[in-house]
């Protein structure tokens, strides 16, 4: 992270001719007689980088106050600088110092690829692979459209507006006016666990970042944000309360269930079958309402999540966020919890044990004769 990407190309030179001081006519001749670069960010280890402005492609720019307009050097003197008593540079109450720019400025003109919203394509007509002319800046930039920006956070992909290749436009507003694009933020890919370190690194120089935010220690924010919690802690409660009063509640109704059916359970050990094929019986019973429950309120909670969660997820500002929220079933916990109906099934059949323990055939016939 402390230095450049390689390779580096040189594009373009600029030179600043202060006048000494004011009301005098300032003359004279800069020669560019030689460019070293360093690699290192203390500014040691310079190396000379070959340079000639009599290259094809390369010009000359004068900007002073009176505007931006061609600079001729002398003949046979690509890399001078001459400022003759006919055109002297002249300091009076305005700031006349003027700018030499020399650069490899392209033949034609730069084409930025940009990728289009949706919203853009839908109000222009436009479609991946045309060009359109317009200008940054008051500089004139051909743009042409590569591809189409269906999800940019957090602009509305249903919104007009452009992604641009930023060095390219640089290109463009340097080579029209002689500025550069101010950089406001910068996103880094970070490799997983390595967030923490390069944090620091930013915020110590060379760097000394004001303001960095960081993916991982956002998401502890949020995840630690105690209004967040209570809410979910809420919601949590009363889910384990659903469940618990959901399985108490099946208990009893599978228990009352056989119990209003033991005069038939008493005849039917009467007739000979044994407690261990009716229990069988009675578990697939239970295992079908216990099957058919889970799957069905499964399905309720992921369908009432995917209706519910669009209409009430809201940015601060009352908009809808962007990129929208997505719905994300916890599959673990579902799967807990179907593993966890086959405990409440074992307890059934416990329940369904004792009660069949305390069926008398004898009283059951009695009761049938009478």
């Amino acid at each position: 992270m402390g230095q450049l990407a390689q390779p580096v190309r040189l594009e373009a030179l600029e030179v600043v001719i202060q006048p000494p001081n004011t009301g005098t006519n300032t003359t004279g001749t800069v020669d560019i007689r030689g460019v070293q670069a360093s690699g290192d960010v203390s500014g040691e280890g310079w190396t000379a980088v070959p340079f000639d402005a009599g290259q094809p492609n390369w010009s000359w720019l004068r900007t002073d106050f009176l505007g931006q307009n061609p600079y001729y050097p002398p003949a046979g003197q690509p890399n001078r600088i001459a400022i003759d008593p006919t055109d002297p540079i002249q300091s009076f109450l305005l700031d006349s110092s003027p700018t030499f720019l020399v650069s490899a400025a392209p033949p034609a003109a730069l084409t930025v690829d940009a990728l289009a919203s949706t919203g853009l394509l839908a109000a222009t007509g436009q479609a991946i692979g045309d060009t359109i002319d317009g200008s940054v800046f008051g500089n004139p930039v051909h743009i042409q459209i590569v591809g189409q920006a269906r999800s940019v956070p957090p602009l509305d992909a249903t919104k007009p507006f452009l992604v641009v290749d930023a060095p390219t436009l640089s290109q463009v507003e340097y080579f029209g006016s002689g500025a550069t694009l101010s950089v406001s933020e910068w996103w880094l890919s970070v490799a997983p666990g390595g967030s923490a370190a390069v944090v620091r690194q930013l915020a110590a120089p060379p760097f000394s970042a004001t303001t960095i935010v960081s993916r991982e220690a956002l998401q502890q924010t949020l995840q630690g944000d105690p209004v967040a919690l209570g809410v979910v802690g809420a919601l949590l409660l009363g889910a384990i309360s659903a469940l618990f009063f959901a399985a108490l509640g099946f208990l009893v109704s599978a228990s009352a269930s056989i119990e209003s059916r033991a005069d038939e359970f008493g005849l039917l050990r009467a007739l000979g079958l044994a407690d261990r094929p009716l229990l069988r019986w009675l578990a697939a019973e239970q295992a079908l309402l216990l099957t058919v429950g889970v799957a069905v309120g499964m399905a309720l909670g992921i369908g009432i999540g995917w209706i519910v969660l669009p209409a009430v997820n809201f940015t601060p500002t009352g908009a809808a966020p962007v990129p929208p929220a997505v719905l994300v079933v916890p599959w673990s916990i579902l799967a807990a919890m179907a593993l966890g109906s086959l405990g409440l099934l074992l307890a059934t059949l416990i329940v369904a044990r004792r009660v069949l323990g305390r069926i008398s055939v004898a009283a059951t016939l009695r009761a049938g004769v009478e």
